[in-house]
């Protein structure tokens, strides 16, 4: 089974390098890699030319293609999957490094379980929830429904939020699989799409396409224990705090409608949960009051200003996000 890679990536060519310099480590080598380039300078077609021989001793085809609209990470992880001739197709994000032996744990489980039709690793830097105080915030994000940790889980919530395995013990079948490393079956992708409704930073495209392909095909995508990586989460090209709390917010509101069953009970743990966030904010904010943190308050204010401010944006737009409209939210990403 041969595997093909997809790799969108903004101005990070120290990241980009890491990640490629541990595909040529690997036990079993893909195919081919693809990288769809959205930067605005040369820097990251400077690194494929200056790495591709690398690749081409060890008969890898490295290809690279740019793509000045820079629309979205959606938009480029589509374009890149026409570019595939692998029978499986894995999606990494530039800031990840793979430990040696992933790909071929990746395929194993594909010839393990015959109904798999995606796969993915397990982050090692994953939070443990070794102290007091993450394990108090990780039980305060399970009250409201929101992001949390949870041992050898990894599902979609009522109020459209997800968990992820803070422990693994064993090879887990997922309700969705993780952006920075998901690999599919490209038979699958045939029909099957990234969302390109969402733009830019594309917050929930993996939980969006995952979780579809969860309900269209139950109990056909797994976590592996043993194909490790590590996430940088880069600093490099990130949003600011009012763009990505604004496309967090009306990206999570588009998810809830278009995936999530619509009862009384589903909107009001969809409101309860987007309350939790104001909540949560909220609680951080005293402690650091407490603790005089005096940069971190201030930190703090802006960011419940502006959740309120997305909420609000949400709110004046919600017909237009239930119809799975979101132009109106083009300009402001």
């Amino acid at each position: 089974m041969e595997l093909s890679i997809v790799i969108p990536t903004y101005n990070r060519p120290k990241d980009l390098k890491d990640l490629l310099l541990s595909i040529l480590r690997q036990t079993k080598l893909p195919k081919e890699v693809i990288v769809i380039d959205d930067s605005e300078n040369s820097r990251t077609r400077d690194l494929i030319e200056e790495i591709r021989k690398n690749f081409s001793q060890k008969r890898i085809s490295l290809i690279y293609l740019h793509n000045p609209t820079r629309s979205s990470t959606s938009a480029s992880r589509n374009q890149g999957t026409m570019h595939t001739t692998g029978e499986v197709i894995l999606f990494l994000d530039d800031d990840v490094v793979l430990e040696k032996e992933y790909i071929e744990e990746i395929l194993k489980i594909y010839r393990i379980y015959p109904n798999t039709i995606g796969v993915q690793g397990y982050i090692t830097n994953t939070p443990k929830l070794e102290n007091l105080s993450l394990r108090l915030r990780n039980q305060l994000c399970k009250i409201f429904f929101l992001y949390c940790l949870e041992k050898d889980l990894c599902r979609v919530l009522p109020s459209g939020a997800n968990t992820y395995p803070n422990e693994i013990s064993k090879i887990i079948r997922c309700q969705w699989l993780q952006g920075c490393n998901q690999s599919f079956k490209s038979e699958v992708l045939k029909e099957n799409k990234f969302d390109e409704n969402l733009k830019r930073y594309s917050f929930l495209e993996d939980v969006d396409l995952s979780y579809r392909l969860f309900k269209k095909y139950p109990n056909s995508l797994y976590m592996t224990p043993h194909a490790k990586l590590f996430h940088k989460w880069s600093k490099a090209q990130r949003l600011s705090v009012e763009l990505l709390t604004y496309t967090q917010t009306i990206n999570r509101t588009y998810f809830f409608y278009k995936h999530i069953r619509q009862t009384p009970l589903s909107k009001l743990i969809f409101i309860w949960s987007n309350t939790g966030r104001i909540i949560f904010l909220s609680l951080m904010l005293l402690k650091n009051m407490i603790s005089l943190k005096k940069s971190a308050v201030r930190s703090e204010i802006r960011y419940i200003y502006v959740l309120i401010k997305s909420y609000i944006y949400a709110l004046k737009h919600l017909k237009e996000i239930k119809k799975e409209n979101l132009k109106f939210f083009k300009e402001m990403v």
